[in-house]
């Protein structure tokens, strides 16, 4: 996926994709008003904006979206894409050392 591509896009098929990248609908909508974009640093620039904006509220929002890592299962309201980069991270979780984690796990 590149910038282009998420600038052309259709409304509904980006904030498909956004959302699996931040569970806040605050945040996707902020993200998706801000397009076009025309650069990964505007993108960045954007995201970062919207994430900083989010209150206690929406960010317990994304963070609830997403499994903790080591949960052996995603949140069924997941898409097929989420659970995908899900199954990656907790892939990465399970390599890592036994304190790495421990400390995910508090």
């Amino acid at each position: 996926m590149d910038v282009e591509r998420l600038d052309a896009m259709p409304r509904e098929e980006a904030r498909e994709l956004l959302i699996a990248c931040c569970g806040a609908a605050a945040w996707v909508a902020a993200v998706l008003a801000a397009r076009p974009f025309g650069s990964r640093d505007r993108l960045m620039a954007a995201a970062d904006r919207a994430w900083t904006a989010l209150t206690a509220e929406q960010l317990a929002e994304a963070i609830a979206r997403h499994p903790r890592l080591g949960e052996s299962r995603a949140p069924a309201a997941l898409g097929a894409r989420e659970r995908a980069w899900s199954a990656g991270e907790q892939s990465g979780a399970r390599a890592a050392e036994r304190s790495t984690r421990a400390e995910l796990a508090r």
